[in-house]
């Protein structure tokens, strides 16, 4: 029997002659083939690919978020409350990249006044949340994770430091060609309590 699909993206759909006992099956496999198309081919959106919830934890460890899938990822972090910074370090196969290969360049603008600083050779990102006990909503890009390519980040962020708005602008680099697929928060101090989502950019 030939099996019939859809003209444009080959979606399996029933014959005319098959049995109307299969039909929770077809509509089933039709459903999955309309679902995974959609969550990597349709329209220029973000797609969510994972949330984790953490409370009161001295580090987070997220894993098999980067694949193959896309390229480029956003990092949201929703209401995230502690006592201090939080730095990232990326992981492959549940293990951290401690190594000394990490780089950063900040502009800090508070008031009227700008502060630039550069930190090579570093064993993680820093300064990607800056806490001072209230909620921090703020977000990270990532490009390449799971290339076997530098990867860099960069990151747009304002806090409320005793009642004053702060901005921070800050790139990241990673001085390796390691296929990533995840990351890991690490507090300076303290622990952290809130929750991060994870956003593939579709493919062009």
């Amino acid at each position: 029997m030939t099996t019939s699909t859809t003209t444009n993206y080959g979606w399996t759909i029933p014959n005319d002659d098959e049995l109307v006992k299969n039909g929770a099956a077809a509509i089933r496999t039709l459903g999955q083939a309309i679902d995974t198309t959609a969550a990597t081919s349709f329209g220029g959106d973000l797609i969510l690919i994972n949330t984790t919830s953490f409370s009161a934890v001295s580090s987070v460890n997220v894993n098999n978020v980067f694949s193959a899938t896309y390229d480029n990822y956003k990092l949201l972090f929703n209401n995230i409350t502690g006592i201090d910074w939080v730095g990232i370090r990326l992981r492959a196969s549940g293990t951290d990249d401690s190594g000394a290969n990490y780089r950063q360049q900040s502009n800090t603008s508070s008031g009227t006044g700008n502060t630039a600083s550069r930190q090579v050779n570093q064993t993680s990102w820093a300064n990607v949340i800056e806490l001072s006990g209230a909620g921090y909503s703020s977000g990270l890009e990532i490009a390449n994770p799971f290339l076997t390519t530098t990867t860099m980040a960069g990151h747009i962020a304002g806090a409320a430091m005793a009642g004053n708005p702060v901005l921070y602008l800050i790139d990241y680099g990673l001085n390796t060609s390691t296929s990533y697929d995840g990351f890991s928060l690490i507090p300076a101090s303290g622990t952290i309590t809130g929750s991060i989502s994870v956003y593939g950019y579709k493919k062009s």
